[in-house]
């Protein structure tokens, strides 16, 4: 049988002091004992740079008033889908973004005024191509309010177009880093 562990010591010499137990007869086995190599640090430009990306989208003006739509006819294309909602929800104000999410089954539909997300709330129990749509107000930065550095908030999520976005921002993290480290 073989037994691991892993032993974090603190202070100065611990590091020496362990690895003179490797090979020490423990009860009738031996211990081997090796040092992790540490953690990468982050590099703090890097991160410096993620924050603000993420700070430009969390505030772009065109994600305040949202709607998550669903219900709708799911074996369209995300294309069909866009259409078919644009042409209804155009009503209600100036569209700002559409995003299908053909894996959630769900449209975000952002609107560049308050009163076009109401509108839009209005709509729910609409028939598009068949289906009884339900609209449902999506997390933005106003209806969703993170809690305070540290604290704990029951019923916060993150806002529905970072997640659509988080890739995005990781790609481009990732391509500051190449582009950092080979300079």
């Amino acid at each position: 049988m073989l037994l691991r562990a892993l032993v974090i010591l603190l202070g100065e010499g611990a590091e020496e002091k362990a690895l003179q137990l490797n090979g020490t007869d423990i009860g009738g086995w031996n211990a081997l004992v090796k040092v992790e190599p540490e953690e990468e640090e982050e590099d703090e430009e890097a991160v410096r740079y993620e924050s603000s990306l993420a700070n430009e989208i969390l505030n772009d003006r065109r994600f305040w008033f949202g709607v998550a739509v669903r219900g709708y006819d799911t074996s369209l294309t995300a294309d069909e889908v866009e259409s078919a909602l644009i042409n209804l929800f155009s009503s209600c104000g100036a569209i700002t973004h559409v995003y299908v999410s053909t894996r959630d089954k769900k449209t975000n539909i952002y609107f560049h005024q308050k009163e076009g997300e109401a509108g839009a709330l209005d709509l729910s129990g609409s028939e598009v191509g068949g289906f009884e749509i339900a609209v449902t107000r999506v997390a933005t930065i106003f209806t969703n309010c993170p809690p305070p550095s540290g604290g704990i908030c029951y019923g916060y999520s993150v806002p529905a177009h970072m997640i659509e976005f988080a890739r995005e921002i990781h790609d481009k993290v990732a391509a500051f880093k190449k582009q950092s480290s080979s300079i």
